[in-house]
């Protein structure tokens, strides 16, 4: 079942600088980053969780994620939400 993506980021640039963009913009809002796997997306949950490598999630636990992170060195890193980030852990100009 597709989920309704409700807000979407693209970050670009060299190397891993799209990688390290995108996880301090989750981290400024609150946003837990799954580990990253080659090839595959990183979960992502609004609060504060260990979320383990795409391959080792079930798919119930995929399914709880609040949305998730694709790509890599070299960019584009595409951040999709599947829930609106609550307005206590908004920042200031979202």
């Amino acid at each position: 079942m597709a989920r309704r993506v409700v807000d979407v980021r693209v970050f670009e640039g060299d190397e891993f600088d799209p990688v390290h963009e995108a996880e301090a913009w989750c981290a400024e809002r609150g946003i837990s980053v799954g580990t990253m796997q080659r090839g595959s997306p990183r979960g992502l949950y609004i609060g504060d969780a260990v979320i383990s490598k795409w391959r080792n999630l079930s798919k119930a636990e995929r399914n709880a994620m609040d949305g998730v992170m694709t790509g890599g060195r070299g960019g584009p890193v595409v951040v999709k939400l599947y829930v609106e980030i609550p307005k206590s852990y908004q920042k200031a100009g979202d």
